[in-house]
Order: C-alpha cells, then structure tokens, then sequence
C-alpha cells in the first residue's frame, strides 16, 4: 500500500479524460497514460532505491521499531545501532522503504490501530490513546493521512469483523 499525489492527480485526470471522451483527446490520454506508467514503473524508482539499507540492517532497525511501538526510538538511537550517521540513516532509511522514518512509524502506528478498530468495540479516543496519540482529533489527522479515511469511517467499511465483536 502506498500513496504518491502525482500519481494520484494522473489517474484522477485520466479517469476525467475517459468520462468527458472527445475523438480528438486520444493523444491526451495516452500520453496521461504514458505518464502514469512511468511513475510506476519507470527509472525514478530504481534511482531512489540507490544508497539504502542492506537487507539485514533493515530488518534489524524494523522489528526494533515495532516492538518499541507506540513508542518511537530516537533517529540518533536507530542510526547508532548500525553505525551511520543520523543524516545518512534517514535517506538510506527512505531509500529502502520510500518513506522517513518517523511516516514509517506513523504508519506502523496506524496498522496498529487498525487491528484494534477491527477486534475491539472500543471507542475511537481509547484506540487513540492506546496507540500513542495525544487525543482523537491528533489520531484522525493522521489515520486520514495514511489511509484517505477517517477512523470511524474506516470501521465502517468493514462490518464483518466489527459483528464479530459486536456479538460476543
């Protein structure tokens, strides 16, 4: 799961281009289409896996990550334990993840909470407090950041797992 706003806009002028057709709009759309292409899958994304984390490295810095969660390590901590500097750490970081760190951790903190939305009926300011947000409105800004949904929103949009708990 990712999220790229030029990719997005693209598809959303694509999407426009196919719905209000005009014969003479074909150039238009295949080069919308061209462009779309090439942001998934042209020369931009090998060049920003240059210069990231060998594998293991990465795997190490991840699970400590996880396991400290709600909480976050310091980046200075992260890079120390594999022995780069805070500065070179962050871009290899982003290199082999596509995201910093801190989104990282956001958005390890927003699967989290998902699991929680989705096995418990608790309410949306306890999951927010539970999962290291200062309050519900801080816990919605960023849940609707990494996913384009609101928490409650999201809970809704998936009424079989929340029966299941609803019933226990």
């Amino acid at each position: 799961m990712f999220h790229d706003n030029r990719l997005l806009a693209l598809v959303e002028l694509l999407a426009d281009a196919c719905i209000h057709t005009h014969p003479d709009d074909r150039l238009y759309g295949d080069s919308l289409a061209l462009a779309i292409s090439y942001n998934l899958f042209g020369l931009r994304g090998q060049e920003e896996k240059r210069g990231g984390l060998a594998p293991a490295r990465l795997r190490r810095v991840t699970v400590l990550m996880e396991q400290s969660l709600p909480r976050a390590i310091p980046l200075k901590d992260l890079a120390d334990m594999i022995g780069l500097s805070e500065g070179y750490f962050a871009r290899a970081f982003k290199a082999s993840t596509g995201m910093s760190p801190h989104r990282w951790y956001l958005a390890a903190k927003i699967r989290e909470a998902q699991k929680a939305l989705l096995q418990t009926s608790d309410a949306l300011a306890q999951v927010a407090l539970a999962n290291g947000f200062a309050d519900r409105s801080h816990f919605t800004r960023a849940f609707r950041t990494i996913t384009g949904y609101s928490p409650g929103a999201w809970r809704r949009s998936h009424p079989t797992q929340e029966s299941d708990f609803a019933a226990a």
